[in-house]
């Protein structure tokens, strides 16, 4: 406290989950649009020309004239564990008004990040709006997201790390309420996928890791493009887990991420 501390290096990453989802998709081959709220603001157009740097289309996003791009400062140390400073900005008060409804209809997949702060009041519209016009849904869910277990009979995919899946009631009573494929990442342990078909494990390779960020994101994205390349789940919890590896191997949440030749 009180004391000036030299920072050895310092870099600017986009991040959040959905842009980092919509990023890892669109480089695995998939058409891809992301919706979703930015400051109108230097660093929301940072979101926005890195988003379409990887293809993914941007005509969806509001921008917010009152309130500023959401922002972390991680600190991060060699042996040490990261330390985030949030700041809560546009995308944490995206509302139902502002989703483009009838353009969103054409969408074969939704893909639910972590949805917080006013934005949470989305995923029930989101899901139940899916259902009416057979859209599927992967969802990878915030605690913020109530309804949760209520929804999961109208959802296909969930992906959850074990702390998330513990504050919903563990593997049985997330893969009790329907017949959505349940994935619980476990960090250093690998993940697990419960399904119709069984349970199916990956785990991880030891590589050296220089930055954790992002790596549930790219999990995530490369389970589901694993199921629509091949409809196979032994198949997607390997390309997630690939995906996740080379997300980890370096910066940010999106330098690493695989492409559709992997």
């Amino acid at each position: 406290m009180g004391r000036k501390i030299k920072v050895e290096d310092l870099k600017f990453f986009s991040g959040g989950g959905g842009t980092n989802v919509a990023c890892a998709l669109a480089r695995l081959g998939f058409k891809t649009a992301y919706l979703g709220k930015v400051g109108d603001d230097r660093a929301g157009q940072l979101v926005l020309d890195e988003m379409q740097q990887c293809g993914v289309s941007v005509s969806l996003v509001k921008k917010d004239r009152k309130r500023e791009t959401a922002l972390s400062v991680v600190v991060s140390a060699y042996g040490a564990d990261r330390t985030a400073l949030v700041y809560q900005g546009a995308c944490h008060y995206f509302t139902k008004r502002e989703v483009a409804w009838p353009r969103i209809k054409k969408a074969k997949w939704f893909y639910l990040a972590p949805l917080r702060e006013k934005s949470a009041e989305l995923f029930k519209p989101l899901v139940v709006f899916a259902k009416k016009n057979r859209i599927k849904v992967a969802i990878n869910p915030s605690q913020e997201q109530r309804g949760l277990l209520g929804l999961l009979k109208d959802v296909q995919l969930l992906i959850v790390n074990r702390e998330e899946a513990r504050s919903f009631g563990g593997a049985k009573a997330l893969t009790s309420r329907g017949r959505a494929i349940v994935v619980i990442t476990e960090g250093e342990k690998g993940a697990v996928a419960y399904s119709p078909q069984g349970v199916f494990r990956v785990r991880p390779r030891k590589i050296k890791v220089i930055d954790k960020t992002g790596a549930g994101d790219a999990f995530g994205a490369g389970f589901l493009a694993g199921l629509l390349l091949k409809d196979d789940i032994r198949y997607a919890i390997n390309l997630a887990n690939k995906n996740a590896e080379g997300c980890i191997k370096q910066l940010g949440a999106k330098i690493g991420l695989k492409s559709r030749i992997i």
